[in-house]
């Protein structure tokens, strides 16, 4: 499996994009590492 390497421009970009939505970087973190599960609510 290919693992996609991200800038930290790219990352940057992300976290804000997530701010904007209202989650916060743990969120984002969780949300990656698990495979696209969201965080329990």
């Amino acid at each position: 499996m290919k693992t996609e390497q991200i800038s930290k421009e790219e990352w940057i970009a992300l976290l804000m994009e997530a701010r904007n939505l209202g989650l916060t970087p743990d969120e984002v973190r969780h949300f990656l590492f698990s495979g696209g599960a969201g965080p329990a609510r």
